[in-house]
């Protein structure tokens, strides 16, 4: 199942968007 998957690169995305600096770090 690759639901979870889909969902984390989505979640990863969204986060590295809203806070990059501290995705980097």
């Amino acid at each position: 199942n690759g639901t979870s998957d889909e969902v984390k690169k989505i979640v990863s995305t969204l986060n590295a968007a809203e806070v990059p600096s501290e995705e980097v770090v």
